[in-house]
């Protein structure tokens, strides 16, 4: 009987080495993606480490691709809220910048990057998005009225107030 060596954490000629100098014949070597595991390192072995084998028994092993490529869709000119949706669901780091554009709807993605090509889970994709409506603050009408009061009303709104009094 063989005593089964651990062979996690190796690399397959690492994990090929440990079995043949334990005698134990190698099975078969299946590569697979894994969120975690580094490729090129063994995962799991078909055989617990320390079970006792008989003679002519293999042990086979799955060794990691790495993170599996998740194929990056370029939203460029659509809405962002379903390329928000879609990267996200897709297990992306969306980090969105609003930028004035006003040839665009408000909320349209104007660029993307990357726009193309492959990524991983928790990659990051960077949007530029063109601005909402939502970020123009309405301006009260304020012609007409005493400049102590307008100032005070502006001011109320978090701006900035410079004022002009003209023909006076």
């Amino acid at each position: 009987r063989y005593v089964v060596p651990d062979l996690a954490g190796l690399t397959p000629a690492e994990a090929e080495d440990t079995l043949g100098a334990a005698g134990i014949p190698v099975g078969e070597i299946e590569e697979i993606y894994h969120e975690e595991v580094p490729a090129g390192v063994v995962i799991s072995q078909s055989a617990p480490p320390g079970e006792e084998l008989r003679r002519d028994t293999s042990v086979s092993v799955e060794v990691s691709k790495g993170q599996e490529p998740i194929e990056i869709e370029d939203f460029t000119g659509q809405p962002f809220t379903e390329a928000d949706k879609a990267l996200t669901d897709a297990g992306f780091a969306v980090v969105a910048e609003e930028t004035s554009d006003p040839d665009l709807p408000p909320g349209t993605v104007i660029s993307q990057d990357p726009s193309s090509g492959t990524g991983a889970r928790g990659d990051e994709i960077r949007l530029q998005v063109a601005a909402s409506d939502q970020l123009k603050i309405p301006v009260p009408n304020v012609v007409g009225m005493d400049v102590g009061a307008a100032r005070l009303l502006l001011g109320a709104l978090g701006t900035l107030v410079l004022a002009s009094l003209f023909g006076l």
